[in-house]
């Protein structure tokens, strides 16, 4: 008799693991870290190319209107051009970041962006006068 009863338990434990183990794989949607990696030198790309253009739209009015000779201003913009270039080279090589993350270049791109879209614009829109 006590075989019987463990048997009927043991075919119970049984039928409980074979309930619980057979439902459905469920999709799984969330990214992966190859995926969001790819997303942040997509969107660092994305960034590095606007500053670009936008250094490459200033670049000629600085020139034109004698800012290239202020130093500040001449060492505002080796600035900008190396970011930019190191952001290329970050896109090319992701390891270079090491273990940083991209969204942080992405942020300072952007933030020099601002200031090469509205104040170094403005300032090297009029003729520079030597101080």
């Amino acid at each position: 008799m006590k075989k019987i009863i463990t048997l009927f338990f043991a075919l119970i434990m049984l039928l409980s693991l074979v309930a619980c183990g057979s439902q459905g794989k469920t999709q799984d949607t969330t990214l992966s870290s190859a995926d969001v990696q790819a997303a942040e030198l997509e969107n660092l790309k994305d960034s590095a190319n606007a500053l670009g253009a936008l250094y490459n739209e200033i670049i000629p009015i600085a020139d034109a209107n004698g800012w290239l000779q202020d130093e500040t201003f001449s060492k505002d913009a080796n600035a900008t051009s190396a970011m930019v270039q190191v952001a290329s080279e970050i896109v090319a090589d992701p390891t270079m970041l090491e273990g940083e993350s991209a969204q942080d270049v992405i942020d300072g791109i952007d933030e020099m962006a601002t200031e090469w879209d509205t104040n170094i614009r403005a300032k090297v829109s009029e003729v520079y006068v030597a101080q």
